[in-house]
Parts: C-alpha cells; structure tokens; sequence
C-alpha cells in the first residue's frame, strides 16, 4: 500500500509539472534503446523539448491540454544519426530539411565551414529547421594536400596553432587527413586534448593505424588506414585500396582485430560510399535518378557516374566487401561503431542513405538492435549528445516508424513522423518536405 501510494504521489507531480505544453504519444510500443527488446502499450510524455516520463499506458492519467500523438500499432525510437556528412555541399539551410524527412535528427558535418557554425548558431536560437549539427573543424592535411581547400602544414607548432583557431570558432572536433606528417599529427592531439576537442578523421598513411589508434585518434572514416595494416608487404598505392580491395596477410589482420577490440578509437565505416565507388557489370546507376535530386546535380552525378567512378569484377567487389564486413562486426562487438554515410558526395544522398546504410550492416553480419545501436545510443554517446534513447531525461528527438526494425531494418523507412527537440512533423508535413525541397 505504502508503494502504490507513492507512485500515485510521484506520478501527480510529473503530471503537475509537465502539465503545460506536453505532447503524449500514446499506446505506443517502445524500442528504447538502452535495453534490448520492445515495451509495449507504453505512453512517452514530452515537454519542452525533453522526455519527461516512459511507462505502462495504464499508469498515467494524461495532463490537461496535452497534445495527443496515438501510438496503437506504432513503433517509437530514439531518431537516427548520421555521423559522416558534409553539409558544404548543401546551397541553402532549406535542405537540411532533407535529413528530417527521412528520420534523421543530429549529423556530423566533416568539413566545417563558417556558414556551418552560422547553421548550427541558428538552430540554438530556435530559427532553423534541420537535425542537430555536430561540425568537425576544415580539413588539415600535409603537403601536398589531396584537396586545393583543405589548410596544409608541415609541423606540430602549425598544427597546434590551428587546433587554437578552431577551439575559438567553435568548432566540435579536428579533422585531421591523410597526407598529414607523424609530428604535425601528434602536434593536433597533444593541442586538441588541453581545448578538449577530440581528433578525428583520416588515417594520415605517415602515421599508419596502429600508431593513430594508440595515440588517441578519436574516430577513423571510412575504415582508413586498414589497407596497409594488414597487407602482406607495403605495395604501390592503388584507387581500389582505398576500398580494402588488397592482399591480406591473417596474421596482421587477427592483429589488427585485436586492436580494434582493445581501443577506444571508434570506427565510421560508411559501408554506402564503398559500395557506390565501383562500377560492376554495366551498373546502371540507379541512386542518380532519386525524385528529389535537381537538374542540375543530376547532371553532375551522371557525369561522375560515367567518368569518375572505379571499375572493378564482381569478385573483386564482393571479396573487399566481405573483407570490410569483418571490420564492421569486430566494431560492433566492442560497441564503438557508429552510422556515417558521406552524405553530400556523389551517390550519397543526404537522410535516405542512412537506411541503406542500415541495410548494409545487417547484410555485413550484425543484427537489427546492433545496427540501431550505432545509429542511435553508440552514435550520441560518442558525439555526448543527449539523445539516442527513450528514457526520462533525454532529448526529445524522436522516430515514429508504422512497422518494427527490429523485425526487420528496412522497417526504419515505414516513417510515420518525426520529433526533434519535442517539435512534432508528421506525416504530412515530411512529405510536403519532399515534395518542396530538392538537393
């Protein structure tokens, strides 16, 4: 009796205090996140932006002038995370609306930008639509830089000093690229550690993988790096390394399994960009002709289709793929693998590429829960966001879905609505996003 009586006395004051401007999703079943499994018939109260209470529908008598969302046969989550992007190919704020659309409710952008920090300025004032921005600082790379805007240096003294410019501009992270030399590289994480700006990026080939994990790197891209770890002697550089298309030597690769299951660096595979990078068999390039792409971007990807992109046998693919496979399910395990696409580059469209990215981690190994894991609870614990579960206390950003991915990942595309910071778009508001932004 002294229970009950407490818990009514507990539940009165969550109802009391989330009484104004509280939106209820109601007889909803919970994918939380936190726990494996789903609770059923649960009700989720919001309020300013936060969640403020998860529990049986049976146990709480709704506060007045609640906003009722009706949750019968849906599935509620943490909204998904995209923690590879780069948002300076987008022309306008408009498309990051984009990201939205398809569930998406926190990016990290990958080559920051001034206008970026301006983006992410206007979502802290409530005046922009369009998921969390995280943003890595510009990219720094050694000479000669593989891209003409990326900064170049040669020494730790230029590296630290940049690390201080970016700490004072805001930036969340230092990106780091893959001419870089060994003393500028260790020169940013000796910098990036007194600023508390963690380092990531490229595994700059002077420093090699092993060398950038024990040192701190806090995230490597595009399983970078894992070419020349685990070859059976250093070779000519090749397009198709870049892609885990190389001879493997298992002593070196057990080794490097090893390693990857001891670090705490995390691993932003972006399986969608390896798998877009090659043209098989008279490939026919059909991400080209996505609905929302403009003419003139249509045009550019079509060109990059037929002119930039590399050929490879259907063999050759699938034994790179299982080779990247193996790399992928090792993260997991640890639980430091987090979501990334590339979004912005050719073939990557921004939000949609998320769910096959998803795809592409069941298809390499891994269940439904433990790909949603990187793509929530791993992804925001690894930007300290938070968000990326269904509990008391955390943000507001959240994925209604008409069919269970735990049943089956593609499910994450059955989107009934979206909330991001406790704002509500439902269903029809996300598709007068795709019918009014275009990328």
């Amino acid at each position: 009796m002294y229970m009950k009586i407490l818990v009514l006395g507990l539940l009165t004051f969550i109802a009391a205090k989330v009484a104004a401007g509280t939106v209820a999703f109601v007889d909803v079943n919970v994918i939380a996140m936190h726990k494996p499994g789903l609770d059923r018939n649960q009700t989720v109260l919001v309020e300013d932006g936060d969640i403020q209470w998860v529990g049986s529908v049976e146990d709480l008598e709704l506060p007045s002038g609640s906003q009722v969302i009706d949750g019968r046969g849906r599935f509620l989550m943490p909204g998904l995370i995209d923690n590879h992007v780069h948002l300076e190919h987008m022309e306008d704020s408009e498309q990051l609306q984009l990201f939205l659309q398809h569930g998406v409710i926190a990016v990290r952008n990958m080559d920051g930008r001034e206008h970026i920090l301006d983006w992410r300025g206007l979502q802290s004032a409530g005046d922009l639509l369009g998921p969390k921005i995280f943003t890595a600082s510009p990219l720094i790379d050694g000479y000669p830089p593989i891209w003409d805007d990326s900064i170049a240096i040669q020494s730790a003294s230029e590296g630290r000093a940049l690390v201080r410019a970016f700490a004072n501009a805001g930036y969340d992270q230092i990106k780091v690229y893959s001419r870089l030399a060994k003393d500028a590289f260790l020169g940013i994480l000796e910098e990036g550690s007194r600023h508390n700006l963690k380092v990531v990026g490229h595994i700059p080939s002077r420093v090699g993988l092993r060398a950038s994990l024990q040192a701190g790197l806090y995230s490597f891209e595009h399983l970078s790096g894992i070419p020349a770890a685990i070859e059976p002697a250093a070779s000519n550089w090749h397009p198709h390394k870049r892609y885990l298309v190389t001879p493997v030597d298992q002593q070196k690769l057990d080794n490097l399994l090893g390693l990857l299951a001891e670090s705490d660096t995390y691993n932003c595979p972006t399986l969608v960009m390896h798998e877009r990078s090659f043209v098989v068999n008279g490939d026919t390039f059909a991400w080209t002709h996505h609905p929302q792409l403009s003419a003139l971007r249509k045009l550019t990807w079509l060109a990059a289709a037929t002119f930039a992109r590399d050929s490879a046998s259907e063999k050759t693919v699938e034994s790179a793929r299982q080779l990247r496979n193996t790399f992928v399910k090792a993260s997991a395990n640890s639980g430091r693998l987090i979501l990334g696409t590339d979004a912005g580059i050719p073939f990557i469209f921004p939000g949609d590429s998320v769910h096959t990215e998803l795809d592409l981690m069941v298809a390499a190994g891994l269940t439904e829960f433990q790909a949603l894991e990187a793509a929530t609870k791993t992804a925001a614990r690894f930007l300290s966001h938070d968000a990326g579960i269904v509990a008391p206390g955390y943000r507001a950003d959240l994925l209604l879905l008409k069919k269970n991915p735990l049943e089956e990942i593609h499910h994450t595309r059955s989107i009934s609505g979206v909330m991001i910071g406790g704002r509500w778009l439902d269903e029809s508001q996300l598709t007068q996003i795709e019918a009014e932004v275009s990328w």
